[in-house]
């Protein structure tokens, strides 16, 4: 169909709508003997000299008036636009809304918010000028760290200074997982387990411990700035034979005054993790702990390592740990509760970036021919040499596999470091352990 006859159509209707509504208007007559009329439509009146037949219809637009030509010429017969209505009676005023919730308040100042100069209410917002620490008022009326907002944007990649530095805080536990974890960084270097685009040449790995030391105690000592710790480094300038590796020779500070707060800012650590000695998996002291090491560590990837059950089956002469009785002597409900530890410190520790499941690789390796044979002690993990105790297997080894592969992202298959007392069938199944583990952090593998 053409624009013509559209155009046409159209026409045709208004004319047809017009002359219903002049046939609702007085003074406009119809005379049914008379020729059909032809409607005009303009932005004016007609005049006297325009043409057409009697019963022809005028639409002016500017005024909306409506003419029709009679014997005597145009006469206005009627308008088409309409008038102005009464005004409605007002209607009844609705009912008042529910107040709204108060919105939260901003505060800013020149360090952490304190109790007596920013009280706030819960839901508050504090920002910390000096540092970009944000916190929020919470519940129980603290103010808890948030996030850096410095940091924002500002994601440090571990590798770009051509140095992964990985500082570990904890007890025993933590020394026990670093043990091999220097040898096993530049093995997977020399065998191309980062990968082309990774910039790697170096390794720092470090631990800042006490022995029996609970998150608690870290805390305390961080609040205080207490010299309670021993600090051990392993790197390019302080290194020990691959094997039997002797921890005693690469200590910084042995006489247990070292303090948390030097081994922070000792270096611009990459990595920076924690972990839990005993069986209350609550950990209430982590957030605040995090909060003090951000201080020190604002770009630091911050890490929750899950440590392992302890073993079950015994030799003669050797009495179940405590920590074990506490879940009945069985060592898959303690496992069991590491896991669901590890899941909430990282649920509530936005901080939290990463777990390390070493606790999961050893589990991993009990499944398989190895058995629960992990221990020096029933707790501690076994290794070389002092350190092989009631273990038939050396697990420090698995734990530092599982450990580096995670922060690290190697490709663990590559790994041809061995201990020495770990056999080939050993160290494979060692590998595989931790592999399964980064794969799936809170399984056993088959």
């Amino acid at each position: 169909m053409g624009m013509k006859t559209i155009k046409k159509i159209l026409c045709i209707v208004t004319a047809t709508a017009l002359i219903c509504c002049c046939a609702m208007l007085g003074g406009c007559k119809a005379d049914g003997g008379s020729p059909a009329a032809t409607w005009r439509v303009n932005a004016s009146a007609p005049t006297s000299d325009t043409k057409g037949n009697v019963g022809d219809m005028w639409l002016d637009t500017s005024t909306y008036d409506i003419y029709q030509l009679t014997k005597d010429g145009w006469t206005v017969c009627g308008n088409t636009k309409p008038h102005d209505g009464k005004d409605g009676t007002d209607g009844e005023n609705g009912k008042d809304g529910t107040d709204g919730k108060d919105g939260a308040n901003w505060f800013t100042g020149e360090g952490k918010p304190d109790y007596a100069d920013v009280e706030g209410n819960v839901g508050d917002f504090y920002l910390d000028t000096l540092s970009s620490n944000l916190y929020k008022k919470s519940d129980d009326g603290r103010w808890n760290f948030l996030v850096k907002l410095s940091a924002v944007g500002e994601d440090r990649e571990w590798d770009d200074d051509g140095v992964l530095k990985i500082l570990m805080i904890g007890n025993s536990f933590s020394d026990d997982t670093s043990c091999y974890m220097y040898h096993i960084a530049k093995n997977a270097m020399a065998n191309g387990a980062f990968g082309k685009d990774v910039n790697i040449k170096h390794f720092k790995i470090a631990t800042v411990h006490k022995a029996n030391c609970t998150l608690d105690i870290h805390l305390m000592n961080a609040i205080n700035d207490t010299g309670a710790y021993n600090f051990r480094v392993t790197d390019d300038t302080r290194t020990v034979a691959d094997s039997p590796v002797s921890i005693n020779s690469v200590y910084d500070s042995t006489d247990g005054t070292y303090k948390l707060s030097a081994a922070l800012t000792s270096d611009n650590w990459d990595f920076i993790s924690f972990q839990e000695f005993s069986s209350d998996f609550s950990y209430t002291a982590l957030p605040e702990l995090i909060e003090i090491v951000r201080d020190y560590c604002p770009t630091a990837k911050l890490v929750w390592h899950m440590t392992w059950a302890y073993q079950q089956t015994l030799p003669e002469g050797y009495t179940i740990h405590p920590h074990l009785q506490a879940y009945d002597g069985d060592q898959i409900k303690m496992y069991n509760a590491l896991v669901v530890g590890a899941q909430n410190a990282k649920a509530n520790n936005p901080e939290i970036s990463i777990i390390a499941p070493t606790g999961t690789a050893i589990q991993n390796a009990r499944a398989t021919s190895m058995g629960d044979n992990m221990t020096r002690d029933g707790y501690h993990l076994s290794g070389e040499g002092d350190f092989v105790g009631i273990g038939t297997h050396n697990a420090r080894y698995i734990a530092a596999l599982c450990f580096f592969g995670k922060l690290s992202g190697a490709d663990l298959s590559k790994i041809t470091y061995r201990p020495t007392n770990v056999t080939e069938a050993d160290g494979a199944l060692s590998i595989q352990a931790a592999i399964s583990a980064i794969e799936h952090p809170y399984t056993i593998s088959d």
